[in-house]
């Protein structure tokens, strides 16, 4: 079969086999390049030079490119000057040596040694300088590459510096903090929060003066440091219901934080007493109940202060208890009373609540099964005691002078958790009533604490009333799981964090990020010794080296400075401390821990 297509190439094809391929600058280049051979390469230096000379002070801020065809004018009169120029340079350098060579040596000496001299040294200049360059221009890059991707770092001496041998509270590493601010702690179930943080301030390490309001679990606090509070003329006194460490503790009422005769923070007082009784449950699908009991209580508090103060009842909650479990008829008297107080909020609730004790006894019985539930931890007899009336005024804890420890055995903290949330509540209020000294609020097991709107609040504002929080709990899913969304104000809040004996991923995570990203250069050096940089991004450290290394390290961010490590020093490890501590009962001389 004739195959009748015409060919696939022809002669002008094999033509361009023979021909270079057109290039614009090639004929700038090809006199460049006969510049340097015929004229010398001087003479082409000098014109290269006035080539960048013009691109960099002209031609770069006209967006031009840096090409050799179309030749920009300005370049090609630059290039013309510098090349004619460097020969002038030359030649009247060699003319002033030669003079003042002749002038030393006499006429009659020989110029080539000189020559020869200059040379060298003008060679091994050149490559000296090409070296410096080189290496600069590494320098600039490997700077550059370093911030690519993060500049996380380390805290050095010189960040800390500012923390090292001033007053105030002690946050590990012999550092301390000599600022207003909030502290906060994240550690581990034995991870050494009170060797290591807690017992070293109230041994005054830090050198911290003020006021110290400390939850205190099993009574370790007051065993180890209450006396040293007192020697150091501090007015101690320890809320001690279950008598864990003393046989006489002090006794706190937490009414005594309102005053019958304020009509304007009588209320919120009560409301904010009855939300720590009824604390807000963001699981419940349906807050009607909890919501009419706490109103309910609110009512029968402001009730119990104003009946009171004139010698009618007895002005403690126990007495509210005693109220919400009278019988029906007794109930119906006692709201009939309410009603006609001079006090709006108790009479306009009685009045709601005696329409629902007629209109539905089911609604009734609901919210009064809801006040009894609970209002139950006030049948401790041993609460009933410790609130009965106060051995001390609460309001003269901002007197900087005052050491208050609240003691409760581990196995109440469940079940009284209530009873913690009542004195650390009333305390804050009364604090910030009577603000004076500054006052820190230890608060070691602060999960157990639940919600206080109170607590967040002073966490964004408390330092500017001369209140320190230092809340402390295991991880911070246990602060997210409490506070929800608004967790992260503890965060915000926190002048000083310090995580410690980290075991769960999220918290792992968090203190990986708020570390920060670092950029690591990767070099792979070619066969002529060449090295090529490669950026890489990495966290500073990783979640898996918080948890490891957090077994003997305490990670601490202060204000905004780069993460610090510090070693953990416990308290029987410092001469000072040991010397001014008592024996711990929970554990051995040699342990310690």
């Amino acid at each position: 079969m004739q195959n009748n297509q015409p060919p696939q190439w022809t002669a002008d094809d094999i033509l361009a086999l023979f021909q270079s391929p057109k290039n614009p600058e090639a004929k700038v280049k090809y006199i460049l390049w006969a510049v340097g051979i015929f004229l010398t390469p001087i003479t082409l230096a000098g014109a290269v030079w006035g080539f960048i000379r013009a691109y960099n002070r002209k031609l770069y801020k006209l967006d031009v490119a840096p090409t050799l065809a179309p030749l920009h004018p300005f370049a090609r009169v630059s290039m013309i000057i510098f090349a004619v120029g460097i020969w002038v340079v030359l030649l009247v350098g060699f003319f002033i040596i030669s003079h003042v060579y002749h002038w030393i040596v006499g006429s009659n000496g020989d110029l080539f040694p000189l020559l020869a001299y200059l040379t060298t040294n003008l060679f091994i200049t050149v490559v000296v300088m090409v070296a410096f360059n080189r290496w600069r221009e590494k320098m600039f890059l490997l700077k550059a590459d370093m911030n690519r991707y993060g500049s996380a770092k380390w805290a050095t001496n010189d960040d800390l510096r500012p923390y090292e041998g001033k007053k105030g509270l002690y946050i590990g590493g012999g550092y301390t903090y000599p600022k207003q601010g909030h502290l906060l702690s994240v550690a581990g179930t034995r991870s050494g929060k009170f060797t290591n943080l807690i017992a070293p301030n109230l041994l005054g390490i830090g050198g911290y003066d003020g006021s110290w309001f400390v939850i205190d679990p099993k009574g370790e606090c007051a065993y180890v440091t209450a006396n040293y509070q007192r020697q150091s003329g501090k007015d101690v006194r320890v809320i001690d219901p279950w008598k864990v460490y003393s046989t006489s503790p002090d006794r706190y009422n937490p009414l005594d934080v309102m005053d019958a005769t304020n009509t304007e923070s009588l209320g919120d007082d009560a409301a904010m007493i009855a939300e720590m009784i009824v604390p807000e449950d963001a699981k419940t699908s349906d807050p009607f109940w909890n919501d009419r009991a706490r109103s309910l209580i609110t009512a029968l508090i402001i009730h119990c202060v104003i009946e009171g103060s004139k010698g009618n009842c007895s002005r403690e909650l126990a007495t509210v208890w005693r109220w919400l479990r009278k019988s029906e008829e007794d109930f119906k008297e006692l709201l009939t009373d309410m009603a006609v107080s001079d006090n709006e909020i108790v009479a306009l609730t009685a009045t709601e609540v005696q329409s629902v004790m007629v209109n539905s006894e089911k609604t009734f019985g609901s919210i009064m099964s809801s006040c009894h539930s609970q209002t139950d931890f006030l049948k401790s007899s041993a609460l009933q005691d410790s609130m009965s009336e106060s051995s001390f005024d609460i309001n003269g804890i901002s007197d900087g002078k005052t050491a208050l420890y609240l003691i409760i055995p581990p196995d109440k903290m469940n079940s009284q958790s209530k009873w913690l949330r009542l004195v650390v509540a009333t305390s804050l209020r009364a604090v910030v009533r009577t603000r004076n000294k500054r006052v820190t609020f230890i608060l070691d097991e602060f999960p157990s604490l639940g919600k206080i709107n109170d607590v967040s609040s002073f966490m964004a504002m408390g330092a500017g009333y001369n209140i320190t929080l230092w809340p402390i709990f295991q991880s911070l899913s246990q602060l997210q799981a409490i506070y929800g969304s608004s967790w992260q104000v503890f965060m915000a809040g926190a002048s000083v964090k310090h995580f410690f004996g980290i075991n769960d991923a999220f918290t792992a995570e968090h203190v990986s990020g708020l570390a920060g990203k670092a950029t690591y250069v990767v070099y792979d050096r070619n066969v002529v010794g060449d090295e090529k940089g490669q950026p890489n991004a990495r966290p500073l450290v990783t979640a898996d080296e918080i948890r490891r290394g957090s077994s003997d390290k305490i990670f601490t961010f202060i204000d905004q400075n780069p993460i610090a490590e510090f070693q953990k020093w416990p308290y029987y490890e410092m001469k000072q401390a040991k010397e001014r501590s008592d024996r711990n009962p929970y554990y051995e001389e040699t342990i310690g821990v």
